[in-house]
């Protein structure tokens, strides 16, 4: 790019813009610039339709394949890094016809009732014969696509201008807004899991917590975030999430309900204010599993230790557990702890999943309980000064 004739270029089209006193008083078209209270407004594309013809063009000589067709389209797309145009001559350029076209982004200055676009970057090509690099011809149509950090420039104006080789004799502008357009969160549902498996079998008229893993995969930090659901014979209850930071990923419960006794699908569905992610998954049914015998329990370490009664999980306690507390940029220290949990009934379709929240720290329990064993358990603790616990067992009935 030679920033020589991107001056010369500014100073050209000052000239011709002295006179065009609509430029940047046009309204944003419909829904660029207004996106929901619930979101980041991210800018996540500037674009224009280029419809402003200075005063004096076209110019004298200047024959219909040296005339632009308005308007033409320019995006400057920061999600891609891209800027595309297309411009449209009103004939197909020959050699006796040729012109070159410049492309200029720019910034906006308005003095009274002129408003001039002052160029900052320009791509020029010439209109027949080998294009320069990004810009490709099918007859009249003259396309430009170029992967380039300019994408990300705070222009907030553009023109294209046909001109001769040494720019001496301007045959046609077009000058026009870049506005806004706010980009959307998107939402990708990598899994829905129960235990952590993908294969989910469900007892019939229970609520059961489905893991739903997901990541916002776009740029923009996005609030008022919640998971919905809907299949033909089952019930999905909503799980808000709050605020769900560009690039974070997050698995939060989803309870869901199986009307039948056979299988169905179900379509999860994040959603924010301006974007959405969907996933669909079949659930079937199962039986349910055999009431847990009353009695002590414990793993095969001697680290767990709890007692089944009406029902309930009660007395549960873990030992020795490892506790990692700090990191960056201080180094991590490790401590043995012992932590209990409150006493938890176990449901119908012998899951245990429960969390205890305090102002210091949350404990979590999950767990299968059927006949004499308990399976797929998980503890976890989370405190202060960024501790963090966990162990994964399994446990069986030691004695009345």
């Amino acid at each position: 790019m030679n920033s020589g004739s991107i001056r010369r270029v500014a100073a050209l089209v000052a000239v011709l813009a002295m006179t065009v006193t609509t430029l940047g008083a046009a309204a944003p078209a419909q829904g660029r610039g207004q996106v929901s209270a619930q979101d980041e407004q991210v800018v996540g594309a500037l674009v224009g339709k280029l419809a402003e013809r200075p005063a004096g063009l076209p110019g004298a000589g200047a024959g219909a394949a040296r005339r632009l067709a308005p308007p033409v389209s320019v995006r400057l797309d920061r999600g891609t890094s891209r800027i595309t145009a297309t411009a449209k001559l009103q004939a197909t350029p020959t050699a006796a016809g040729v012109s070159t076209l410049v492309l200029s982004t720019g910034t906006l200055e308005v003095d009274g009732e002129n408003s001039t676009c002052y160029a900052s970057n320009e791509w020029t090509t010439p209109t027949f014969g080998t294009m320069s690099a990004g810009f490709s011809r099918n007859g009249a149509t003259i396309r430009f696509s170029l992967k380039t950090l300019d994408a990300y420039d705070d222009a907030d104006c553009a023109f294209v201008v046909l001109t001769n080789g040494d720019r001496t004799t301007t045959y046609d502008a077009l000058i026009g807004d870049l506005n806004p357009v706010y980009a959307k969160a998107k939402f990708k549902i990598k899994n829905v899991k129960l235990f952590s498996s993908k294969k989910i079998k469900l007892v019939p008229g229970v609520w059961t917590k489905l893991d739903v893993a997901f990541k916002n995969t776009s740029n923009v930090d996005a609030t008022g975030v919640r998971i919905t659901g809907k299949g033909k014979g089952v019930k999905v209850r909503t799980t808000r999430v709050g605020k769900v930071y560009s690039g974070w990923s997050l698995t939060p419960e989803v309870q869901v309900k199986l009307l039948r006794k056979k299988a169905a699908k179900i379509r999860f569905t994040v959603r924010s204010g301006t974007g959405k992610g969907s996933k669909a998954i079949t659930v079937r049914p199962r039986k349910a599993p055999a009431k847990a015998l009353a009695g002590k329990y414990r793993d095969k370490r001697g680290f767990v230790h709890f007692r089944i009664k009406n029902g309930k999980v009660v007395g549960f306690r873990i030992g020795a557990l490892q506790t990692r507390c700090g990191g960056y940029p201080d180094p991590y220290t490790y401590t043995y702890n012992h932590y209990t949990f409150p006493t938890k009934r176990i449901g119908r379709n012998g899951i245990i999943d429960a969390k205890q929240k305090t102002r210091l720290f949350t404990v979590g329990l999950e767990a299968f309980a059927a006949g004499k064993k308990v399976t797929q358990a998980y503890f976890w603790y989370s405190g202060p000064n960024r501790c963090f616990a966990s162990a994964r067992f399994t446990a069986k009935r030691a004695g009345k």
